[in-house]
Order: structure tokens, then C-alpha cells, then sequence
């Protein structure tokens, strides 16, 4: 393939919604770059505020809806230093807004990937969310506060993946996600090919609140691949994520 354009969205809780964009176009020996939008839309929010009632401070609904959301527009580029070694890097422009107030920053991801040999095992790093802290600015001066710093969540990952049985059609995946603001994670997950047209997956995550199991299924056919997944997110419920791509 020379091109690939990919479009995905995301059904999340609380009735917040992803949808990402991508385009990726191969230079051969200069490498692969790859130019991406997402963004994350948290709908409607009643806006509530304190207020002294009966010698105690409850909340109370103004009436009043605002919103919040983040985009993010990335420029990626990757290349093939060797038979065994890959690198990429990918920087990032931030915007973060919530009612009133608002930010912008700047980000960089790192990655590698590295075949030992060993049939198909492949050992996989990443530096993700590598920027400056910033501040939420906007406040208005009734608030009398001081903006919020807001600090990168910056993620260290490692990882690992291999195809297994004779036909090397089952995959297993195995990595280590390390945030700055949050305890370390684990995922792990499996993917069946059947006849590179049909691919069945699931996995497991460690390490957080909510999310657990999940599911999902893709489909390969000529230029088109589309996939489904589902994560199961305890008390918060089931999220679903779509996407499809094309090959060019």
C-alpha cells in the first residue's frame, strides 16, 4: 500500500464522544508520514454551584448548560533505520477547553520497534505526551483564583508481541503502561486471522478503575478494513469503537 486514510469514532460515558482522522502516506526509503485530528466532545453539562442552605453548603442547578472538549492535530514520521529496528516520532498540537477557560500546548510521542529474530517476537517503547506543563486560563475575576496548572500526562510503555501456532495466525500482545498521574497499567490481547479477512480479538486491562474486558471484531476486504470493538467498563457500562480504513 502507498496511502492509507483512516476514520474512527468512539461511543465513551456520559455521553462523550471521540472521533479521530488519519492519513499516512508511504515515501519508500525516506520513510512514512502521517498527518492525524482527533477530537473529544463532552456534550451538554448542567452547571451547578454552592450555596448556603440551613447552615449547610449544597449544590444547586443554575439552569445553565456548558460544554468542554480537546483537539488534538498530529504530524508523524517514521522509518525503517534496519531489518530489525523502526522509529517514529510524532508532534503534536493541543487545545483543551471547558466552558470559559481554555489552553494550548505542545506534545511529542517517541517509539520504537525492534524484531529480536526469534520468529516473529518484536519488542515495542514509547514516550508519549513529552511537553511543557501549561495553564488553564480564563478564570473570570469574580472566581478570585488562581489559573489551574494542568501538567502532561506523560506515559512510558513497553511492550511485546509474537504470532503463535503453525500458520503464525494467532497474535498475542503483551505491554506496561507507566503514567506520571496515574498507578502503572497492563494490557493484554490475542487476535485470530482468518484467511486475512476476518479478524477476531480480545484482551485484558489491568490496573484501572473501571475497564476490563474487551471484545471486537475486523474485516479485511480488497481496499476497505473495518473493525468493532467493545470495552467493558463495570459500573459505567459498555463503550463501543468503530473505524475504517482505506488502502490506496
Amino acid at each position: 500500500e502507498n496511502m492509507d486514510l483512516y476514520v474512527g469514532t468512539m461511543s465513551y460515558v456520559a455521553e462523550i464522544g471521540y472521533n479521530a482522522l488519519s492519513f499516512v502516506k508511504n515515501l519508500g526509503s525516506i520513510g512514512v508520514v502521517g498527518v492525524s485530528i482527533a477530537s473529544l466532545d463532552m456534550g451538554d453539562i448542567p452547571e451547578t454551584i454552592n450555596k448556603p442552605v440551613g447552615g449547610v453548603t449544597e449544590y444547586s442547578v443554575t439552569g445553565r448548560n456548558y460544554t468542554g472538549g480537546n483537539l488534538a492535530a498530529g504530524l508523524t514520521f517514521a522509518r525503517q533505520v534496519s531489518d530489525k529496528l523502526s522509529i517514529g516520532v510524532t508532534t503534536r498540537f493541543i487545545q483543551e477547553t471547558i466552558d470559559d477557560l481554555s489552553m494550548t500546548n505542545l506534545s511529542i510521542d517517541f517509539g520504537t520497534t525492534f524484531y529480536t529474530g526469534y520468529k516473529s517476537l518484536r519488542l515495542g517503547m514509547a514516550f508519549k505526551n513529552i511537553g511543557n506543563d501549561v495553564n488553564l486560563a480564563g478564570w473570570d475575576e469574580t472566581y478570585q483564583t488562581e489559573p489551574v496548572d494542568v501538567r502532561m500526562p506523560v506515559d512510558f510503555r513497553v511492550g511485546m508481541a509474537m504470532e503463535f501456532l503453525p500458520d503464525e495466525n494467532l497474535t498475542v500482545a503483551f505491554d506496561v503502561s507507566h503514567p506520571n498521574d496515574a498507578p502503572e497499567k497492563v494490557h493484554i490481547g490475542t487476535q485470530y486471522n482468518f484467511n486475512n479477512m476476518l479478524f477476531i480479538r480480545g484482551g485484558y486491562k489491568m490496573g484501572y478503575d473501571e475497564d476490563n474486558l474487551t471484545y471486537g471484531v475486523g474485516i479485511n476486504y480488497s481496499m476497505i478494513n473495518a473493525s468493532f470493538s467493545m470495552v467493558n467498563m463495570g459500573r459505567l457500562g459498555t463503550v463501543s469503537l468503530m473505524s475504517v480504513g482505506v488502502n490506496l
